[in-house]
């Protein structure tokens, strides 16, 4: 099982990564994909993007984001609303993604933008304000927050995605059957049901198109490190 960390982000972020997302695995499918979201602490006065950036701009560099590392996909998400938008908050690495969120809302961190599964505890329980999703449409999980198109920050998209992959020359007839299982079981209600109830959304494609994926991604996230400087430990 590979992510959007292991075959695309981890391309810019580590200068000897010790393998090739490309050429070293055989595509087989998506399995799930779910959007990151931009959490602030419930008491912290804002209540939309448009409110945080003015924020983030009056305090300058005071304002910090929160990550699961260095070089991981919070901290790559946190670096691209920085090269979108002109801000310069300082990121701040944890090893541990609960205690990254649990500091947001403790106002330590002014924001983090994370994977949504383990920001919804500590939304459901009020203690993080949900102000925007990072996918191109709204999640089923937040239907009533906003991607982050639509409150204003254009062209932010960060969809997380889970993928399986086999050892390159696995032969055709197997990745083959091994997508046609893969949809097979996605496609079952109570697969689906379940992945919802964790915010993801279980996806499955073509080996083809997720070696376009891969690709397109590796592309994106390599151009964001370089430009951000970002860097993993």
């Amino acid at each position: 099982m590979g992510n959007i960390g292991s075959h695309a982000m981890n391309v810019g972020v580590y200068p000897k990564l010790p393998y090739n997302p490309l050429y070293d695995f055989a595509p087989i499918s998506l399995v799930a994909v779910t959007p990151s979201v931009m959490t602030v602490s419930n008491d912290l006065p804002v209540r939309n993007v448009a409110e945080l950036l003015t924020h983030a701009r009056k305090e300058g560099a005071q304002v910090t984001f929160s990550s699961g590392g260095n070089g991981s996909s919070s901290h790559l998400a946190g670096e691209y609303l920085n090269l979108l938008t002109g801000l310069k908050m300082l990121h701040v690495p944890y090893k541990d993604v609960q205690q990254a969120l649990g500091d947001v809302a403790a106002q330590r961190v002014t924001l983090m933008i994370s994977n949504t599964p383990p920001a919804m505890p500590l939304v459901r329980a009020g203690k993080l304000r949900p102000l925007a999703v990072t996918t191109t449409t709204r999640s089923p999980v937040l239907p009533d927050v906003p991607t982050m198109a639509e409150a204003g920050v254009a062209n932010f998209e960060q969809t997380v995605w889970f993928a399986l992959f086999a050892p390159a020359g696995t032969p055709t007839s197997i990745v083959e059957r091994m997508n046609r299982e893969v949809r097979e079981v996605l496609g079952r209600p109570q697969v689906m049901e379940r992945f919802a109830s964790a915010g993801a959304t279980a996806k499955s494609d073509s080996p083809t198109e997720l070696q376009m994926l891969v690709s397109t991604e590796i592309e994106k996230w390599s151009r964001v490190a370089r430009d951000s400087g970002a860097v993993a430990d």
